[in-house]
């Protein structure tokens, strides 16, 4: 037997087992595993928010119409249950309107507003309340009455919105002289700040 040979084959064999054993010790590579997935916040509406707007009135007075642009400005708290935002608005706008006489500087309103989410973002409501118009004219001293409307507003982010909105008055002078009937239209756009809880995002159903 060529005992060289031999001895030659054992170290091989020793250093073949040699490297199995230790290739069986190396750490196996674990699959990658994937990030859980991340929600988008849904925001609440809940909350107090103050906001300005620019717009349009037209009134009608005994057959006579005038029209005039508006700027403004509004402050509201909203209350949301699931899909459903229901609120309290008060909002007051500076208007150059002369209709028959009657000159008006100053328009202001205090509303109820209820609204449905058709997305978490997006508001869809129907507004309705009081109206007050000052009046600088002989005899009328003002106008008051009331109004409805719908708007749609947009939540751009945790604190901002934007929103458009169509009212529809009813108004009759007040003062020494007999009252007299004006209807008024108004169409205004804007934006709105949300304040405190309405920045919290929560969990809601649709």
């Amino acid at each position: 037997m060529n005992f060289r040979a031999l001895a030659l084959g054992s170290v091989a064999a020793l250093a073949l087992s040699a490297g199995f054993a230790s290739a069986a010790d190396l750490p196996r590579r674990s699959a990658a595993v994937a990030p859980a997935p991340v929600a988008a916040p849904v925001f609440t509406w809940t909350g107090f928010y103050a906001g300005l707007n620019a717009g349009f009135i037209t009134a009608k007075d005994q057959g006579v119409n005038d029209s005039s642009f508006t700027v403004g400005a509004r402050f509201g708290f909203d209350y949301q249950v699931g899909s459903l935002v229901v609120g309290v608005l008060a909002d007051a706008d500076y208007s150059g309107l002369d209709v028959n006489g009657l000159e008006s500087r100053f328009v202001g309103q205090v509303n109820a507003r209820v609204g449905f989410l058709a997305q978490p973002s997006l508001l869809l409501y129907a507004t309705g309340g009081y109206s007050y118009v000052d009046i600088n004219a002989a005899g009328v001293s003002y106008a008051n009455g009331w109004n409805v409307g719908a708007g749609v507003e947009y939540r751009i982010n945790a604190n901002w919105s934007t929103f458009v909105e169509y009212r529809y008055l009813d108004l009759r002078t007040e003062g020494t002289l007999a009252s007299r009937d004006v209807d008024a239209h108004t169409v205004k756009v804007g934006v709105n700040y949300r304040f405190g809880s309405a920045a919290a995002p929560v969990v809601a159903r649709y």
